[in-house]
């Protein structure tokens, strides 16, 4: 019996939340500025079918003109592909002074561009 809860206390683990790597997903993620709103869109992971992306923490470090994203996926949350950060306290003139990265869970950052229309 305690074999059993075990089992099922680590197999609950290890298909909880987990953070999405950039490069696990299926697309680089789409940045575009809705006036104080980021919009990012992303798709799923190619590695983890199972796991939807279903929330992106942002961080803001106005010292330094940086804009972290990291991504959260877990199983039987709902799909999404778009989600909106409010940065309200950056201009959108101002914007193009920042540098976007989205963050690995092992804190390794790729930068993110803007898609040119």
């Amino acid at each position: 019996m305690r074999l059993w809860i075990m089992l099922i206390l680590l197999t609950s683990c290890a298909i909880g939340k987990h953070q999405v790597k950039y490069s696990e997903m299926s697309s680089e993620p789409k940045l575009t500025w809705n006036g104080q709103e980021l919009l990012i869109e992303t798709r799923n992971s190619k590695e983890n079918s199972a796991l939807s992306i279903y929330k992106i923490k942002s961080t803001v470090d106005n010292e330094n003109n940086l804009i972290l994203l990291r991504g959260l996926q877990a199983v039987g949350k709902e799909y999404q592909t778009e989600f909106k950060v409010d940065l309200k306290d950056i201009n959108s003139d101002k914007l193009v002074n920042y540098k976007i990265y989205w963050v690995d869970p092992d804190n390794k950052r790729t930068e993110l561009k803007f898609e040119k229309k």
